[in-house]
């Protein structure tokens, strides 16, 4: 689990460590928990899509240059749960939307977005998001047979019956869209 910045350290080795169990055949971590993540150094200092239009080309390149989560997401092979705060005016919820797209299908866990800011999400919504917490790690340490039956493969820790499911959270702890 990492927060803000910092997940672009927890996503390289995601990545890192994804290559290294295809290469060997052995699983090495379970999943990855990304709490208000950025997509990329550039989508923090230019938001794309506020007037701002880069040809998708260039945007991928500069993405690559400084804290490239967008570009690593795509290449874990566990579960990502991604968490993040409607209201963070340090890091734009347009980042969680942008890697929560780019996490391969196999993949996929439903984000948690809540009605909170950068660093307030476990103060407001602790609960919750302890009780999505639990969920993803019973997720994580179903045997692979049980998950199999749910819609996912043997090489992978996925559950189909999330699929298309976000969760967003109102102040009030109610589930709202």
């Amino acid at each position: 689990m990492s927060r803000s910045l910092r997940c672009t350290a927890s996503t390289r080795l995601a990545r890192t460590l994804s290559e290294r169990q295809r290469a060997t055949g052995c699983r090495l971590y379970k999943g990855l928990v990304l709490l208000s993540p950025l997509a990329s150094g550039l989508r923090v200092l230019v938001p794309i899509g506020e007037g701002v239009s880069f040809a998708a080309p260039l945007v991928a390149v500069l993405d690559r240059l400084f804290c490239p989560v967008v570009q690593d997401v795509q290449s874990v092979d566990e579960s990502v749960f991604v968490v993040h705060g409607l209201q963070d005016e340090v890091i734009d919820i347009r980042n969680a939307y942008e890697i929560q797209a780019h996490v391969p299908a196999r993949c996929y866990f439903p984000p948690l977005y809540v009605d909170a800011g950068h660093n307030d999400i476990d103060l407001l919504h602790g609960a919750h998001m302890l009780a999505r917490l639990r969920v993803f790690l019973a997720l994580l340490r179903a045997p692979l047979a049980v998950l199999e039956g749910a819609g996912g493969s043997s090489r992978h820790c996925t559950n189909t019956f999330y699929k298309h499911n976000a969760v967003r959270i109102s102040r009030c702890g109610g589930p709202g869209q």
